[in-house]
C-alpha cells in the first residue's frame, strides 16, 4: 500500500514538471559538444521532436551540423529527418528560393544516409 502511495505521488509530482523549451534543449546540447560529448548532445537534440509542439528549425540545424562536423555518419539520417522537420508549417517557413536550393542537395543526403542508392 505504502510503495503504490508512493507510486502515486511521484507521478503527480513528475507530471507537474513542464518539458524543456526549444532554447533549453539547445543550450543543453551546445553544452554537451563543448564538452566533447557529441553523442549526448544530439541525444538532447533529437529529444525536441517528441516533447516540443512546434518544429525547431535551431535543434535541427545543430543536429545536421554536429553530425556531419564530427562526421557521425549514423546520425545522418535523423539528421536529414531533423533538419526538414524545422521547415515544417506551423513555425517558420524559408522563401520558396532558399528551399528550392536545398530541396536540390536532397538526393545527395537521402543518399548518404542509405534510403538510396547514390547517382
Amino acid at each position: 500500500m505504502v510503495l503504490l502511495i508512493t507510486i502515486l505521488l511521484f507521478q503527480s509530482l513528475a507530471a507537474n514538471v513542464a518539458p524543456p523549451s526549444e532554447e533549453e534543449l539547445l543550450a543543453r546540447g551546445l553544452q554537451l559538444e563543448q564538452a566533447g560529448q557529441y553523442e549526448q548532445a544530439l541525444e538532447v537534440w533529437a529529444r525536441g521532436r517528441t516533447t516540443l509542439e512546434t518544429p525547431s528549425l535551431a535543434l535541427g540545424r545543430a543536429y545536421i551540423r554536429l553530425a556531419t562536423q564530427e562526421q557521425l555518419d549514423r546520425h545522418y539520417q535523423l539528421g536529414s529527418i531533423m533538419y526538414f522537420w524545422g521547415y515544417r508549417p506551423g513555425r517558420w517557413m524559408p522563401t520558396p528560393r532558399p528551399l528550392k536550393k536545398r530541396w536540390r542537395c536532397w538526393p545527395r543526403w537521402r543518399a548518404l544516409a542509405g534510403l538510396v542508392e547514390p547517382e
